[in-house]
């Protein structure tokens, strides 16, 4: 891999979060058709948020 290739390790936090909302979050059943889960819609903050 290239060096202008790398990604930022915020990247590679936010491809992380976005696969465990995606596959393996238990509130994953429950995204609405505006992508927001049960989490989101009850004014609480999702826990993977914590990581950025």
């Amino acid at each position: 891999m290239k060096m202008d290739e790398r990604k930022s390790v915020t990247k590679i936090i936010e491809e992380v979060c976005d696969d465990i909302c995606d596959h393996y979050c238990k509130y994953g059943d429950t995204v609405d058709e505006d992508g927001e889960c049960e989490v989101g819609r009850s004014g609480e903050e999702c826990p993977l948020m914590r990581l950025y």
